[in-house]
């Protein structure tokens, strides 16, 4: 026969097993707290999840690939004798070479400038031998990035340097450049 191990209040003969009131509202309460816990990381995973992904396939990561390839290529064709930055570091000027141009001073200039917001490049012939922008040819403007809030150029020895800012509701960070100009 089986005996049970009785307890000092059962003086009744009746077995009672259970939670308290008191139990019961500790254990609700501490699903509360932690299921709470879990639908705030749940939520903030999302925003920082949203974040991310705007942040690589939204329009400004289109755009920073555009200038980065735009940039670095006009800058390794680039003259290291001469370089034009705006005081405000806002625009940028660089000489260089058509490609398989064999003459001894650039034939041509990129002029990089932000305008409305949108970053821009204008290309120019120069006129033959010198240093100055052939004005009888029309220049030629490409889009490089839209939605762009502040850029600044800088230099150092013969790098090159962008710093482009693109507007807050993109989610987008910073970009920065930096290229070498190779030529002379």
């Amino acid at each position: 026969m089986l005996t049970m191990n009785k307890k000092p209040f059962e003086k009744s003969g009746i077995f009672r097993s259970g939670f308290t009131l008191l139990e019961m509202a500790i254990g609700i309460i501490a699903a509360a707290v932690l299921t709470m816990s879990v639908g705030v990381l749940l939520a903030d995973g999302q925003k920082y999840y949203n974040r991310l992904y705007t942040r690589v396939n939204g329009p400004s990561a289109t755009d920073t690939y555009v200038v980065r390839q735009a940039f670095d290529a006009i800058c390794r064709k680039a003259s290291w004798r001469k370089c034009i930055i705006s005081p405000d570091n806002s625009e940028l000027t660089l000489y260089y070479y058509r490609t398989g141009s064999t003459s001894l001073i650039p034939d041509q200039y990129a002029h990089f400038y932000i305008s409305d917001g949108q970053l821009f490049v204008e290309h120019r012939d120069l006129k033959s031998g010198t240093w100055i922008p052939d004005t009888s040819i029309d220049t030629t403007q490409v889009l490089l990035a839209s939605q762009v809030n502040e850029v600044k150029f800088s230099t150092q020895g013969t790098a090159v340097s962008i710093l482009l800012f693109f507007e807050q509701q993109t989610g987008a960070l910073p970009v920065s450049c930096t290229a070498v100009r190779h030529n002379e």
